[in-house]
Parts: structure tokens; sequence; C-alpha cells
């Protein structure tokens, strides 16, 4: 048998908003590969043989750019120095750039391609806009490892009418949800503004997740002179999660056209719930894999969707979405094949 893989990645576990790396992680023991989270210790120990980025932007933190500097130099003099004594770099690419907007996020975006031995995209689609983006990536392999799906992963029993009561829905009521953090990016306030033009008194829009300030009090007003509109703007635990999509009957993601991926596209197919997207990013390719039933996309989002969304939740209510190629044990051993590569070239 050959010599494990040691990887030193960022994350590894270590991102309570997100199971994505948890889920991608857990499996690789089985595989011949260990995982170590990262750190700038860790970093400068060089007992690792690929450094596995996710986001690039964590070396920035909240900071101002003064601040932030010498420790993302730092990073990045100890990566140069690892690669030329053989150890190798691998991104996954999740997104373009920050998703909130920081001074040096393009920096450190444009210098981790510059210093990257293989990328690794979440679609066909997201890969080219990486290397379109940042042409340094064009001469690198690269892979495409989907985002995985969130069965089981959330604790919950919540019967659709348990849900509905505990969140004020009626059992008639037909429920949009949006759920995640709000940015503007998200354009949930498009979404309001929409769903103020779709006809139907038992309609309802749940919107769950923590918004910025300006936003929140774009959607407190929207919420006042609409009353089928229902807010929970803060945080939302694990152990809500489950009973917002079991009161459900379409999850909304009225993003902009820039977005590249969304794993609360997959959060909502784990629920077995209809998901309306836009048609960009990764989101088309999901759709091809899941199916048309279950992932609808849109242009312009405009009432028309939402009706027709609703009405496709129906054709597809009690039945399980076809999730089995985005199980986690397939997508860490892809994953593990492109450590291995990278660690043996």
């Amino acid at each position: 048998m050959s010599e494990p893989v040691r990887v030193l990645a960022w994350p590894a576990f270590a991102n309570a908003d997100n199971p994505y790396h948890d889920l991608l992680h857990g499996p690789m023991a089985g595989l011949g590969v260990t995982i170590e989270e990262y750190s700038p210790e860790a970093l400068a120990r060089g007992e690792w043989d690929v450094l596995h980025v996710h986001w690039p932007e964590f070396l920035l933190g909240r900071r101002p750019l003064w601040r932030a500097a010498p420790g993302a130099l730092a990073f990045f003099g100890r990566v140069a120095r690892a690669r030329a004594g053989g150890r190798a770099v691998v991104w996954t690419v999740h997104n373009l750039g920050p998703h909130d907007p920081r001074p040096g996020g393009q920096l450190v975006y444009r210098a981790l391609s510059r210093m990257t031995d293989a990328v690794i995209a979440l679609s066909d689609a997201s890969l080219a806009a990486a290397r379109h983006r940042y042409p340094a990536l064009r001469r690198l392999p690269g892979h495409v490892v989907p985002h995985g799906h969130f069965r089981g992963t959330y604790a919950g029993t919540a019967t659709r009418s348990v849900a509905r009561q505990a969140l004020g829905l009626g059992a008639d009521d037909r429920v949009i949800l949006f759920f995640g953090s709000i940015r503007p990016y998200k354009q949930v306030d498009r979404l309001v503004e929409v769903f103020a033009r779709t006809p139907g008194d038992r309609l309802r829009l749940v919107i769950a997740g923590r918004p910025t300030t300006e936003l929140r009090r774009v959607l407190e007003d929207a919420g006042a002179a609409d009353p089928r509109v229902r807010l929970h703007l803060d945080f939302v635990p694990d152990d809500a999660v489950q009973p917002h999509f079991a009161a459900a009957d379409l999850v909304v993601l009225p993003y902009d056209d820039g977005v590249l991926n969304s794993s609360v596209a997959l959060l909502g197919l784990s629920f077995d719930r209809v998901v309306l997207a836009p048609e960009a990013g990764s989101l088309p390719e999901l759709q091809l894999a899941v199916g048309k039933e279950w992932v609808r996309t849109f242009d312009v989002l405009g009432p028309d969707d939402l009706l027709e969304g609703l009405a496709a939740a129906d054709e597809v209510h009690g039945d399980r979405a076809p999730l089995d190629e985005l199980d986690w044990d397939l997508l860490a051993a892809r994953t593990a094949d492109v450590y291995r590569e990278v660690a043996s070239s």
C-alpha cells in the first residue's frame, strides 16, 4: 500500500457555519489520506504533502488591509518555499472572489492562482469561469468535484404540519422559502418585490437568515407592507434547519447572475424540495444531474416563475430527489485522487 498523503486543509473541519468540509474530509481516513487543520504553525512545520485551500479571503479576515497584509505575505512566502521543496497546493474555487467586498480580496485570489498546482471546481461552468478570471489557472490540471448533498446532516423529524404550526403558517398555505445569510448579491429585496406582485391570498414567503443592517431595514419595511411575508431575520441554528424546509413547498434562490455555486440549493434538494434558481454558474449542471422537475431555473425572476415553481412542487410532492451521484464517499474519493496526483507529480 502506498504511503498516506498528508493534507493540510484550510479549513479541514473547523467551519461552524458550513458542514461541507466535515462531510468532504470525514471519509478521507479510509482512503489513505490524513487531514490536518490548517494553522500558520502547521504550515511552517512542513509536515504535509498537499495544502488544500478553500477560501483565500480567510487570510484577510475582517481586519483592515494594513493589519492583514503582513500575515498574508508570510503565508505566500511559506507556500512558495514549500512548493520549491516539492510540496503541492490545491485550490477549490468556490467563488470568483469574496462575497463581501473587502480590501485586498482580489489580490489574495490572484496570488493564490499563481501558487496553485491543481484546481478543483464544483462544476464545468465554475472551472471555465475561474480560468477566465484567473489566467494562471489555465495551465494547471483542472478537476470537477460537485458539491455533495446534506441528507442526514441536520437532525429533525418535524412533520409538515408541526413545522408550519411552529412557524405560524397554515396547513393550506403555499410556502416559498428563502434560506441563508442575506447579502446584497442574493437579491432578497428583489424576491420580496416579485412576491408582492404575485397573486394568491394563501401564498406565504418565509425569509430565514441573518441580513446586513441595511437589508434588515428594507426587509422589515417590506414585511410590514405585505402580511403574507414572514421574517425570521437571525442566524438559524442547526436544530431549526429541518423544520424550515419541512414547512416549505418551494425553495427560491433569487441570486444575481454572478452566482457560481449554492450550498442552499443542495440543502433544499436534500430535504426533497424543488429549487428555483438563476440559470447561472453551477446551477444548470445541477439541474441536469437531478432533473428539471427538481431544479427550475429563471433568467429574470418574475411572478410566473414562483407560481410555476409551486406547481412543480406539487408534481413531486412525497418523492425523493435523486442525489446518489452527490454522495460524499464518492466525492471524497475523487478529491483524494487529486491529492495523490499532485503529491506524486
